[in-house]
């Protein structure tokens, strides 16, 4: 995949990155999104907490990886966390990257000619089609 197919598709998948760009209401994407549409009309009484911290805490450096079973409500607590910084004033939409996993490849792709493929590290053993979870 080229530079400029990875840049399309996180602006695609990222709607705020496009909305602070045109001047509009970084949160009005959240009325088009299926999953919280969804997710508020089958409301269950039932809300995670697991990134409060990140949206109401101090903005800092760390890198927030959620990761877990399928179909547990991660990517609808992501996309919650993104709508409550969006709504921030001092968090600009645009340092905020959602990159779903989902239909990811295991193929190697253009790596970085300074970092060594994971397949050159050494014990690493990449995965063969018998290690990959089947839907």
């Amino acid at each position: 995949m080229r530079d400029d197919e990875i840049r399309a598709r996180l602006v695609e998948i990222n709607p705020w990155w496009r909305a602070t760009a045109a001047g509009t209401d970084p949160q009005g994407w959240a009325l088009d999104d299926r999953m919280l549409r969804d997710g508020s009309r089958y409301d269950l009484g039932y809300r995670s907490t697991v990134l409060d911290d990140i949206k109401t805490d101090p903005v800092d450096d760390r890198l927030v990886l959620l990761r877990g079973p399928r179909r547990v409500g991660k990517s609808v607590v992501l996309k919650d966390t993104a709508l409550a910084l969006c709504g921030r004033a001092d968090v600009d939409p645009r340092q905020i990257i959602y990159l779903p996993a989902d239909g990811m490849s295991t193929r190697p792709h253009a790596w970085n000619r300074d970092w060594p493929r994971p397949d050159q590290v050494g014990g690493f053993r990449s995965p063969g089609p018998t290690d990959l979870a089947t839907r």
